[in-house]
């Protein structure tokens, strides 16, 4: 009888039933490998399961970072800046180019620093309290020490978003957790991108309450 109120056709598929849901309960208390979550042999439920688990413990990780207050400080910076630029590679660029494209429905436009490699024809057009904002996950993309040095000279205000630890030379630095390696012993970026992205939509959405506050 229970079996039919649960839609089962019997015994079997209720402790198939149970097993799978056994295993999804345990798959979310134990710590994803965020270089490998699947294995190339498993099936497609498997691995659309396991992205789905990467990315909720990604965002369960920065929620514990309890960013708020720096957060809130680099938005009102953006909020506040005549003029706003990036600095990215990769695939964290095309991360940081959709934050750049959603900043413009609030009235922001973002240009990239070294956009046809012309960075220091972009510093010298750099103003005090304009904003300088580099995204790196892994610390190794990073502007010259003397371009750093140029930008605080002209009291541009300069965050750092990274994983990395030690960087010095920025205003601001947002450090993420390091569970990612950083070439190429891993399936993909998951984990950073997930982080980064999570990371820019709070910034977005904190400017937005700003501005139509």
């Amino acid at each position: 009888r229970l079996c039919k109120r649960l839609g089962l056709q019997g015994f079997r598929d209720l402790r198939n039933q149970i097993i799978k849901e056994t295993e999804r309960h345990r798959s979310y208390t134990l710590s994803v490998n965020m270089n490998y979550p699947f294995l190339k042999s498993d099936s497609a439920d498997v691995i659309t399961g396991a992205v789905s688990d990467l990315m909720i413990e990604t965002l369960q990780d920065m929620k514990t970072l309890q960013l708020t207050g720096m957060l809130l400080q680099f938005s009102g910076w953006l909020n506040d800046a005549h003029s706003v630029y990036y600095y990215a590679e990769g695939d964290t660029l095309l991360t940081v180019r959709g934050f750049a494209n959603r900043l413009i429905k609030l009235g922001i436009q973002a240009f990239k620093a070294d956009e046809n490699k012309e960075m220091s024809a972009r510093m010298e057009l750099m103003k005090k309290d304009d904003i300088f904002f580099c995204v790196t996950y892994s610390g190794k993309t990073l502007p010259t020490e003397h371009e750093m040095q140029f930008l605080q000279k002209k009291q541009v205000k300069c965050v750092l978003i990274t994983a990395a630890k030690g960087i010095k030379g920025f205003d601001h630095i947002i450090t993420l957790p390091h569970r990612e390696h950083d070439y190429d012993a891993k399936i993909s970026t998951f984990y950073s991108q997930t982080a980064i992205l999570y990371l820019l939509n709070c910034v977005y959405s904190i400017l937005y309450a700003m501005k139509t506050h």
